[in-house]
């Protein structure tokens, strides 16, 4: 039988662990993506000094919604406040058009207000309004300003009721628990591995010594990591239950792994990753891989267990103990398939058991690769003197030579001997037997061949540009001359060039082969992160998605790149209210694996880090709940700063006008880091005296942004970065004088130091990285590089 309740638990005071601790929006409540709002504005026809602005509602739902909107009063923008209710039709639109008519010159200014979704729900309405720019303004990065008025974002983030009443409904919605696994000491649950590893001793209530053991015998693929995932689920049994379950080859009730060819209708499973969790008399976890098991124990701990991973090691976990010591499960039989193919880059790889503990570490992540030439011809082995066609030439028929820290000399696309070199080496590495895919991509925007051949085949598919910045038909025409020399048995693997740099760009006539996969990149210094890329309201994202669109249509294995841990700026990066809606959308266009470059700039971009995390494996999680949770559990008492704290980095970045590189300008806004601390400051009061880890995990964030605000007070201003003396040789950086920053380097030497000795850059079992080991300041090398630069004049 099953084990029973204990007869003194009463249902109210048990901690349930139901379907999912973040599951989606219960049914009356609208999912967020249903309700999307845009601004823009205009100058009065007839009086340019009144501008309207045009507050577009959309509903992308399935019926229709009431919508009452209530915006406050501005004296700046000599705007009386005003209200509207409309009912917006399923998938129509509502516009809200209002006057303002600033009579004095002004900066910034942030309307505030408020929209009702009838009972569906409510919004926090936040309206951007900026003043023109001046005369001398010359940042090509950002939309130049003219009017007297310019409405240029809006945010309309949930109210805190609607997330608290989201969060109830889905507790209320879940199913009843009423399979005990364990309770105050004992269990009739056994732990049973299908088929059982050779060499084991069993039964056995050693885990220490049953774990060590099959970490001595295990050679399969995926076994040392689903040996790990093991030891989670044994030792959190444990620790909320008391009891130390047996493991065994054989019992009454067990909770089962088993490796399964098919899928339980027969059926092939729909990922190699997908698994069964099925709970009732046994809590069966079943795939046709070690790695979907894996991804079961970690579903079971997360979903039904309330076990969380909010940060790397032991710093970032947080399980929850049950009441009564007390774990209940539902009765659930499910399949589960990750959102997309292969994902990975959470951590980028400085925290891989913490990816595979929230499940964002699918296929392995073997649909990655990166710029790659190099890596096929390089001039020790072929020097330019001696084969100068095979490499990238000028109009004159000189070799284009580019070394830099980031990239090489391109070689010739239409060489036949570099493309009978590629096909060699891509036919030997796509043999290897976990090899999914092989780059072909460029050097990172280093000069393209201008050779009469490759203008030739530019030429042919109706391409006439002349300085090879736009070689999209080019390298496709590449790519498919290389799968035309691929050994059969590599034909059903991929060839991968990025969508990205001089080949970011649809093609003209070219097409690629059904094999040609494309990684299109959300590059900051070029698209607009403050807003979601299907934002029509920003012309550099309206780009974006055309070319996603495009894209989209033509690839069969298509892939998301982007930057969620930023990889030269250590300030707040608040992209959560942008990934919320970017991650879906591209699975919508066709997308179908993620590359995430997450520098793990963890104790300031973690939270981007966590939710992308999450996302990766059901990227239909309401990330409310998401937040919600991390707010609640992760910072117990000082939960409530720590939200405002969090909720105004995106915020900051959601209301800045649309631009790239827009980081530097939220970095500059005044009062952005004042009130940020403010929030920080209350947090580490709330803390005081309270559990250890509640006081580390907020005094991680405030150090982290205390290194961020110091780092960009540093290389903001003065254009370089600390890790990278080589930045001072840039033309941009020539003639400044930089004695400001050698004081400020020199302030703030120590602090750099203690702050990487405390937390370092991923090898501390319980600090989380602050940042990875090639981003930490190298404070000597900079001042020498200054001062050489001082005495070159």
């Amino acid at each position: 039988m099953v084990l029973s309740l204990p007869k003194l638990l009463s249902v109210s005071t048990l901690i349930f662990f139901a379907a999912t601790s973040a599951a989606a929006d219960a049914q009356r409540f609208l999912p967020y993506r249903d309700f999307q709002v845009y601004v823009t504005s205009t100058p009065g026809a007839a009086d340019a000094s009144q501008v309207h602005i045009d507050l577009a509602m959309h509903n992308r739902g399935d019926h229709s919604l009431p919508v009452t909107v209530v915006l406050n009063k501005s004296r700046q923008l000599k705007f009386a406040g005003g209200n509207v209710s409309r009912r917006i039709p399923s998938k129509g639109r509502s516009v809200w058009r209002f006057d303002v008519g600033p009579t004095e010159p002004f900066t910034r200014e942030v309307l505030m207000g408020s929209i009702k979704l009838g009972d569906k729900g409510s919004r926090d309405l936040f309206i951007a309004v900026r003043g023109p720019d001046p005369g001398d303004f010359e940042n090509e990065k950002l939309q130049r300003l003219t009017d007297v008025a310019n409405a240029v974002a809006v945010y309309v983030p949930r109210t805190a009721k609607a997330v608290e009443q989201v969060r109830r409904a889905s507790r209320a919605s879940r199913p009843t628990c009423d399979v005990v696994l364990a309770s105050q000491g004992g269990s009739h649950f056994a732990l049973i591995v299908e088929p059982s590893p050779e060499g084991l001793s069993l039964p056995t209530e050693d885990h220490s010594a049953f774990l060590a053991r099959w970490k001595e015998v295990g050679r399969r693929r995926g076994e040392p990591e689903l040996i790990d995932a093991v030891d989670d689920l044994l030792r959190i049994v444990e620790l909320q239950s008391g009891a130390k379950l047996k493991v065994s080859d054989e019992a009454d009730h067990g909770i089962r792994l088993r490796l399964r060819d098919s899928a339980p209708d027969g059926q092939k499973w729909p990922h190699v990753e997908s698994y069964r969790l099925a709970i009732d008399s046994d809590v069966l976890i079943e795939s046709s891989t070690l790695e979907g098991i894996q991804q079961g124990i970690y579903g079971l701990l997360t979903d039904h267990m309330d076990c969380h991973w909010f940060l790397p090691r032991g710093m970032g976990e947080e399980i929850i103990l049950p009441a009564e010591k007390t774990i209940c499960l539902p009765r659930v039989d499910a399949v589960h398939t990750p959102s997309f193919f292969s994902a990975t880059g959470m951590s980028w790889s400085n925290a891989r058991r913490w990816d595979r503990r929230n499940r964002a570490f699918i296929n392995r992540g073997r649909m990655v690769f990166g710029h790659a030439w190099s890596s096929f011809i390089n001039r020790n082995e072929y020097p330019y003197e001696k084969n100068s066609e095979m490499w990238a030439r000028d109009l004159e028929d000189k070799v284009r030579v580019f070394h830099t820290a980031y990239a090489q000399t391109n070689f010739c696309s239409t060489s036949p001997e570099v493309i009978d070199v590629v096909s060699r080496k891509a036919n030997e590495r796509l043999a290897a037997p976990d090899a999914l895919v092989t780059s072909l991509d460029p050097e990172d925007y280093a000069p393209m061949c201008l050779c009469e051949r490759c203008r030739e085949v530019d030429t042919s598919y109706g391409v006439s540009e002349p300085d090879g910045t736009f070689v999209t038909d080019r390298l496709l025409h590449f790519s498919n001359q290389v799968f035309q020399r691929l050994d059969e048995k590599n034909k059903d693997k991929f060839l991968g060039i990025l969508v990205y740099g001089f080949q970011m760009e649809l093609p003209v006539n070219a097409r690629p082969h059904p094999n040609h996969t494309g990684l299109i990149c959300n590059m900051p210094w070029q698209y607009d992160h403050t807003r979601p890329f299907n934002d029509p309201t920003s012309p550099r994202n309206v780009e974006f998605h055309r070319l996603l669109q495009g894209w989209g249509k033509i690839l069969s294995q298509y892939g998301f790149y982007d930057y969620y841990g930023h990889w030269s700026y250590w300030g707040p990066w608040g992209v959560v209210q942008k990934m919320r809606e970017d991650l879906p959308a591209f699975r919508d266009l066709g997308g179908t694996y993620l590359m995430i470059e997450s520098q793990p700039n963890f104790a300031i971009h973690g939270l981007n880090l966590y939710i992308a995390s999450r996302l990766a494996w059901n990227v239909d999680l309401d990330v409310d709940l998401l937040l919600d949770e991390f707010y609640r559990k992760f910072y117990g008492p000082a939960a409530e700063p720590m939200r405002q704290y969090w909720q105004a980095i995106d915020r900051h970045q959601a209301l800045t006008r649309p631009g790239s590189n827009v980081h530097l300008v939220v970095a500059r806004r005044q009062g952005f880091y004042e009130e940020l601390f403010g929030h920080l400051d209350r947090a580490v009061q709330l803390a005081v005296d309270r559990p250890q880890r509640y006081r580390d995990r907020v005094q991680f964030a405030r150090d982290g942004l205390l290194w961020g605000q110091r780092r960009a007070s540093i290389e903001v201003v003065n254009n370089f970065r600390l890790f990278r003396p080589g930045d001072l040789t840039k033309e941009v950086n020539k003639g400044r004088d930089y004695s400001q920053a050698i004081q400020l380097i020199e302030q703030n030497r120590e602090f750099f130091r203690q702050t990487i000795e405390k937390y370092g850059t991923g090898g501390h079992e319980y600090w989380p990285a602050l940042t990875p080991t090639y981003f930490v300041p190298q404070i000597d090398r900079m001042l020498e590089a200054i001062k050489k630069l001082g005495d070159s004049g």
